[in-house]
């Protein structure tokens, strides 16, 4: 314990800390520095790809000839799948110049995915500073002399999670893990299986259940604590799907999109197919293979009008 009647020893320990604060400032600093460099270099390489993928639908308009699948919605397997299977019918001009313009974008790509990792790793590392919001618990209720319910001009509304909250996406995921010839897909990392096998003799009471949730808490190393649970997710689920596995109700998507890195991984992902968010929440392949921050207690506001006064 510091003596702070001294003034070594309160000077000293401010001196610390200004040093450990300046640090800790100049490390996000150089964080975000990179990221907005790095960020700058793939909307170049983004929006040239647009250019081109704009140009060659614009070369196949002129031609008449239609795609499966609009170009402008495609990712980039699909765009190659697209033009390859009519790529023969074009004529020799066109052909020539769809091909190039091909290789131009699968370019562009490779350095989309190349930089978009060096995000990631960024925003990861941003994470692990991640300082934990005020809990809103406190502010719940708000006091007003003589006020009425109707009178609140904004009020909280807390959605949690259940406590299936992991077994029930793992279902829900697990169901849509089907392959072209409908056989089951073995799940990536299945560590719930034990548990689930354990879930059997608890029962679906209240207090088995509970048991339950602090098994699966030890053997995936979380802890009650913790605001949010990471989880990789898989093909077959939207965003909107998705709040109303885990919160029962759909509306929430948004708050969702929004909440913690979900939202930078969600919006590389929109413009990566040229969605806005509204669309994103509702693409499937916006979810898949990404790994979400699921809050346990998800957070929303809404706006109520002041009722007037005579």
């Amino acid at each position: 314990m510091v003596d702070y009647s001294r003034a070594d020893g309160s000077r000293n320990h401010k001196s610390s800390f200004d040093k450990a604060a300046n640090n800790i400032i100049k490390y996000v600093e150089d964080l975000q520095k990179s990221y907005n460099s790095i960020w700058e270099d793939l909307e170049k390489y983004r929006k040239e790809r647009a250019a081109i993928i704009e140009n060659m639908i614009q070369i196949l308009k002129n031609l008449k000839i239609k795609t499966n699948s609009p170009l402008g919605r495609c990712n980039n397997e699909e765009i190659n799948t697209e033009l390859n299977r009519i790529i023969n019918e074009l004529p020799f001009a066109e052909k020539e110049e769809i091909q190039l313009s091909l290789v131009k974008t699968n370019n562009r790509y490779a350095e989309i995915v190349r930089l978009g990792a060096k995000l990631d790793e960024i925003a990861e590392e941003l994470a692990k500073l991640h300082i934990a919001e005020k809990d809103v618990d406190e502010e719940v209720v708000i006091t007003m002399p003589q006020a009425k319910d109707d009178d609140l001009k904004q009020v909280t509304k807390i959605k949690k999670a259940p406590k299936t909250l992991i077994v029930k996406l793992e279902e829900r995921l697990n169901s849509n893990k089907k392959t072209d010839d409908n056989t089951e897909v073995p799940a990536d990392d299945d560590l719930l299986t034990p548990l689930k096998e354990a879930a059997k003799e608890f029962g679906s009471d209240e207090e088995g259940m509970e048991n339950y949730l602090n098994d699966m808490q030890e053997l995936l190393g979380t802890k009650p604590e913790e605001e949010y649970i990471d989880y990789k997710m898989t093909r077959g689920m939207t965003l909107v799907e998705l709040a109303e596995t885990v919160y029962e109700d759909s509306s929430l998507w948004e708050a969702l999109y929004e909440y913690g890195n979900n939202k930078g991984v969600l919006d590389r992902k929109a413009a990566e197919y040229g969605l806005t968010k509204e669309e994103a929440a509702t693409d499937p392949r916006c979810l898949e293979g990404v790994t979400l921050q699921i809050p346990l207690e998800l957070t929303t506001y809404v706006e109520r009008p002041l009722r007037k006064t005579a």
